[in-house]
């Protein structure tokens, strides 16, 4: 009877919500429900579909509940519900506070299971972690599943590489002029970096940064092209500085994310803890947590905005988090971490808004499957291609 309870909870849920009579904390479990499986919200999505709602009085005095537990009764008891007898529980759960729409899906439509997108997908898999480095004296490590330790410096600087993570450790005073490794991250790849001061460095796919072995001047500076978490360490007499193609940001000891894609023509600049100066052109602003700083190519202003710094730090932790997002631009982050390309049957498309939060780990596949049940767009796959068309 537990799963009885659990889906008359849903159906109570999903009646306040069609009804705009929803608190925040119903709210909070109804998208919870949502989120467990495409096949949630691709029926609350025909629920609130006005055009299953016209036959409503007709269909609730020819309807029987008591016919409806006759039917489910016998199949639960004794064995644990299957797909089939977990629709047929739904459907009779939800029948005692929205009988005609639940009617309308499953008793004239004559079906016993949700309809299933057609929709013919070729596998796209996540990234994982991977990278290439380029050492000072022009040697190259592929750093994917390897453990090893690098003496450079003569002896100066140790690089640790084991579990997809790269460790420096400054060991003694150089001698000798500054040396810079470079990494490289492809495609569908991510890599962990800890610098010889000691600040942790998440890279995203598509990315490169340059950074020296040590730091022994008076400020720590790297070069990146491309998406980076920083936790700074901090050190009061030396401020740490980062440089992009457009924009330069410098802090003595906080976290930040910086987003700056070449091919993008944006930098942003996202403060999750302390505070840091962003730099571009002439113009120079101070963030605050949860502030974030756009610069656009091209232009001569630099942008703040309040912002949920989580939101756009979400993929360090594993997550593809978007709140009210362009297509376009969702797809254009995704597409950096699973490798496809994007067609859009036409431009209007590109506007189209969503909001999203799932494990950046799983196949891209599922993710599209969830877009598609909002019956807002549709994808179809050609080889590497993701083709966009119109409900």
């Amino acid at each position: 009877m537990d799963s009885i309870n659990q889906h008359l909870k849903i159906s109570k849920l999903i009646a306040k919500s069609i009804g705009g009579d929803i608190g925040p904390e119903s709210q909070k479990e109804l998208d919870s429900w949502l989120n467990e499986s495409p096949e949630n919200l691709r029926l609350f999505n025909r629920l609130r579909d006005d055009n299953n709602f016209k036959n409503w009085e007709e269909i609730y005095h020819r309807f029987s509940k008591e016919q409806s537990w006759k039917e489910i009764e016998p199949l639960l008891k004794g064995k644990a519900p299957s797909r089939n007898i977990w629709m047929i529980t739904l459907k009779f759960a939800a029948i005692l506070l929205l009988p005609l729409a639940i009617y309308i899906l499953f008793k004239v439509g004559g079906q016993t299971t949700l309809p299933v997108e057609t929709t013919k997908m070729v596998s796209f898999d996540p990234g994982q972690p991977r990278a290439v480095l380029l050492l000072d004296n022009g040697q190259t490590l592929d750093l994917e599943n390897k453990d090893t330790t690098v003496n450079l410096d003569a002896g100066a600087t140790d690089i640790h590489i084991a579990d997809n993570k790269i460790e420096y450790t400054h060991k003694k005073k150089r001698n000798q002029s500054v040396q810079y490794n470079t990494i490289l991250i492809p495609h569908r790849g991510e890599f962990f970096l800890v610098l010889s001061d000691g600040t942790k460095v998440w890279l995203n796919a598509s990315t490169t940064m340059k950074y020296p072995v040590s730091f022994d001047g008076n400020t720590r500076e790297v070069e990146l092209s491309g998406e980076a978490y920083f936790e700074v360490s901090p050190d009061a007499d030396r401020p740490f500085i980062v440089k992009t193609n457009h924009v330069q940001v410098e802090v003595l000891g906080t976290h930040f994310n910086i987003k700056a894609y070449p091919e993008d023509k944006l930098a942003q600049t996202t403060l999750s803890e302390g505070k840091v100066k962003v730099i571009a052109n002439e113009n120079e602003v101070i963030l605050l947590p949860n502030q974030q700083a756009n610069f656009v190519e091209g232009s001569r202003e630099l942008n703040v905005q309040n912002v949920d710094a989580a939101v756009f730090t979400a993929w360090k932790n594993g997550k593809f988090m978007f709140v009210d997002e362009r297509i376009s631009y969702i797809l254009n982050d995704l597409r950096k971490w699973y490798d496809f390309e994007v067609n859009y049957e036409s431009d209007d498309l590109k506007d189209i808004r969503f909001s999203i939060n799932v494990n950046r780990y799983e196949n891209l596949n599922e993710l599209l499957k969830l877009i598609e049940a909002t019956d807002k767009i549709k994808f179809s796959i050609e080889g590497n291609k993701i083709n966009i068309h119109k409900r």
